[in-house]
């Protein structure tokens, strides 16, 4: 990835065009004239010349120019403030979630079966090694330098620097502030598997040279021989996984007591985890048809059992093949495992009664090793309450797939002559004021991958010309052709703030650092710009949406919603010639 030196870094808006835009949109939010006087005036002050904007902004230049390497100015920040300073679980509220659609080869009998607890079958081993071992084929191509490079329609390149944020990384939880660990290329060796709770080693590649694959075949048996070992026991190991769906200080101060209690083999544990690869569950139950439902058991297990939750890729298989990936959010974003997913599932898993390769490798290492923990009564007790912890967020968590397979992005552009994913977006802005008879904030994604590490900005949704467009479509009287016109103005001002974003001219981020720099490392000089509640109100994010690239091996992705009461929503959503499928996530309380 030489070429990655070549990228520019992300740039720092012009101070008087973030503030231009951030005006136009609270507009559609102040609860009166006053009000939105009240801001103006606020920001006027703040980017008068020679005033407070322009100290700022000079500070954050230089701390720009500062980084080593050329750097981002907002990757530090980014990291503490989106996601490791946050201390709610990570379940349901910050990990992604991929739901797979089946193996062409799924044997019919458990096509949508249900499976009662403690199944597990050879098509669910089978999916499971071949899903492995095409991962670490994916993982040898980015080693190796010889994964192609992403590339924009114009030619260009982008960031490729995500992709090395994946394997053999994990998050560790911290008082305060939680921190990444791992490197590229990852030399470890190993998976960790979960059943039934219980966290077993496998090797993925030879330990004894770091080098030789183990093919899908001895995955598969190391996989059976976990499942051998677990239905043998006759008492369980407590649910330590659970601690990783606990609030974040919670698990940090577990962690601790579990490395003060037994520095030697807590250690070697958690290293072993936190080392790994991946993580592998294999769930020992079938959920049935709905899709709404296996999607809950890859979001949350549906209770945060067999889980780990603080791992980019947590590839989990139920008895009945159905599989998908919870992953940790903050190393990358989930652009980057459906890339990985993308290619292990090109190619169908063999059938159960179809041999598949082996080395031979197996008959020289000791069988998967049992991953153990000592406890106390105060790590029992920890447990005890993340469970309690995560059942509240699950059973509050309400999920609900929706596909049109009529129409796709094809017959949008065709048809109504605007871009696909503004149209989409303006329905959600038409959907949500139905609902709840408001206006609100509405964050989407846009990637700022043209840069150096970029990572995402925010796409201010609501503005003058969707609040309008809703408007008008709730308007009886208005003729169609007048609502038409409507939503294509909508949707041009939405396309043209897309394009602000991805091109490092968006407001969020821009606003996250100008006080940043102040408040870390000097006494605390806020303006009251940012403390205004027009501020807070137009960035709390009641809708917070994002869009993948259309997968046809992809049945729902998902994220949770960021406001946790019944009027919030997190909604992924992707589109394809003849297919939108959306999953909404929010909560029954609030």
């Amino acid at each position: 990835m030489t070429y990655q030196t070549t990228l520019p870094p992300l740039p720092i808006p012009d101070l008087r065009d973030t503030f231009a835009r951030y005006l136009e949109s609270i507009e559609p939010v102040v609860n009166s004239s006053e009000e939105l006087a009240k801001t103006r005036e606020l920001v006027a002050d703040f980017i008068k010349p020679g005033g407070e904007g322009e100290r700022l902004q000079a500070r954050l230049h230089e701390y720009a120019a500062a980084q080593p390497q050329k750097g981002n100015w907002l990757e530090q920040w980014w990291f503490s403030k989106a996601y490791h300073e946050w201390r709610e679980p990570l379940v349901a509220n910050s990990n992604h979630s991929m739901l797979f659609v089946d193996d062409p080869n799924t044997p019919k009998e458990l096509i949508n079966a249900w499976l009662p607890r403690g199944t597990f079958t050879k098509w669910q081993v089978r999916r499971a090694a071949h899903v492995v071992s095409r991962m670490m084929d994916y993982k040898n191509l980015l080693d190796t330098g010889r994964l192609p490079i992403d590339k924009f329609p114009d030619g260009s390149p982008m960031c490729m620097w995500q992709y090395t944020q994946q394997f053999g990384v994990s998050r560790v939880a911290l008082p305060g502030c939680d921190k990444v660990i791992g490197d590229h290329p990852s030399t470890s060796t190993h998976a960790v598997v979960l059943v039934r709770d219980q966290v077993y080693r496998i090797e993925l590649v030879d330990p004894t040279d770091g080098k030789t694959r183990m093919a899908a075949g001895d995955i598969e048996q190391q996989l059976w021989s976990v499942i051998d070992q677990v239905q043998a026991l006759t008492e369980l190991d407590p649910p330590v996984g659970c601690l990783t769906a606990d609030n974040r200080d919670g698990w940090a101060t577990a962690r601790a007591h579990l490395l003060k209690i037994d520095p030697v083999n807590n250690a070697n544990a958690l290293e072993t985890i936190d080392t790994a690869v991946l993580c592998i569950a294999l769930d020992d139950y079938g959920a049935g048809p709905s899709p709404d439902v296996n999607y809950r058991v890859i979001f949350h297990g549906q209770s945060a059992r067999n889980r780990w939750f603080d791992k980019p890729f947590v590839v989990i298989f139920t008895a009945t093949g159905a599989g998908g990936n919870n992953g940790e959010h903050s190393p990358c974003d989930a652009l980057i495992p459906l890339d990985v997913f993308n290619f292990a599932l090109l190619e169908p898993a063999p059938p159960v009664d179809v041999p598949i390769p082996t080395t031979g490798l197996l008959a020289k290492l000791p069988p998967p090793q049992r991953i153990r923990f000592t406890v106390d009564d105060e790590i029992l007790n920890s447990i005890t309450a993340a469970q309690k912890t995560a059942m509240a967020i699950t059973t509050d968590s309400d999920t609900a797939v929706g596909s049109l397979s009529a129409r796709g992005n094809t017959d949008i552009k065709k048809l109504v002559k605007v871009a696909p994913d503004a149209f989409v977006q303006m329905a959600f802005q038409l959907a949500y004021y139905q609902l709840h008879g408001e206006f609100v904030g509405t964050y989407e994604t846009a990637s700022v991958r043209k840069y150096f590490h970029g990572r995402t900005e925010t796409i201010r949704t609501l503005s003058n010309e969707s609040k309008a467009f809703v408007l008008g479509m709730t308007d009886a009287s208005l003729p169609a052709d007048k609502k038409l016109a409507l939503l294509r103005r909508a949707c041009v001002k939405h396309s043209q703030r897309t394009k602000d974003a991805m091109f490092g001219r968006g407001i969020d981020r821009h606003m996250l650092g100008l006080p940043r720099k102040d408040t870390e490392y000097n006494p605390p000089s806020i303006h009251p710009v940012f403390t205004d509640p027009v501020f807070a109100r137009s960035g709390t994010w009641r809708l917070s949406t994002s869009a993948l690239p259309f997968s046809p091996r992809m049945g729902v992705t998902g994220f949770g919603s960021v406001v946790w009461d019944n009027k919030g929503y997190g909604i992924n959503y992707f589109m394809g010639p003849k297919l939108i499928r959306f999953n909404a996530e929010g909560r029954k309380s609030g």
